[in-house]
């Protein structure tokens, strides 16, 4: 089995992205509560944190299941992952609307997340037309759209590999960065699949 086609260490970089978050979103609930200029909108960071929170438990459900091959088709990884996206871009947007009233642009926020939330439930309109068993041009186009933008994804990874920051953000930004390089290699990979082409219709 070459390394490309073994997606259960797509899933341990989706895992290792989750903890990550997980731990990033527990920093911003502490800092929020100890740090004096975050303190300042405590309320708000927590929201945001809270929904931080929230979607790293997603990422890490979802890379739990890859990792441990209760998901294995290349074609459900791909379209759970879009799910995943969707799901959580949501998430965001909601949480990202309501911590705006605790800042001090509130249309900002408020704006932000209404497009996020938006966003998602275009993401997840996607997934499950992809899903839905039959396949046309939609399904075709998307193909196009999801590759050419795991694509971007990808290279934009390994930029993150020049890291930001410093410390000890430093070497959890670059670490992300792997393993996002990973996620996006694999998704790119598993969309040039002859199988998962054949279910886009390609």
């Amino acid at each position: 089995m070459s390394f490309l086609d073994n997606t259960k260490t797509a899933g341990t970089a989706l895992w290792i992205v989750g903890i990550l978050m997980i731990l990033s979103a527990l920093v911003t609930i502490v800092f929020a509560v100890t740090d004096d200029v975050m303190n300042d909108n405590m309320v708000g960071w927590i929201i945001l944190g809270i929904g931080a929170l929230i979607c790293a438990l997603v990422y890490f459900g979802f890379g739990k299941s890859v990792r441990s091959g209760e998901v294995s088709d290349k074609f459900d990884i791909v379209t759970k992952f879009v799910y995943v996206v969707g799901y959580t871009t949501i998430i965001t947007g909601i949480f990202r609307a309501i911590s705006g009233v605790f800042f001090d642009d509130i249309g900002g926020y408020l704006v932000s997340g209404i497009i996020g939330v938006i966003l998602g439930l275009i993401i997840l309109f996607v997934q499950k037309k992809i899903t839905d068993g039959s396949v046309g041009t939609f399904d075709k186009i998307m193909w196009i759209i999801l590759l050419v933008i795991f694509v971007i994804l990808l290279i934009n990874s390994f930029l993150g590999l020049l890291g930001n920051g410093e410390g000890l953000q430093l070497i959890i930004s670059i670490v992300i960065a792997i393993c996002n390089v990973v996620i996006y290699l694999f998704m790119v990979a598993f969309m040039l699949d002859n199988s998962v082409k054949a279910k886009f219709g390609m």
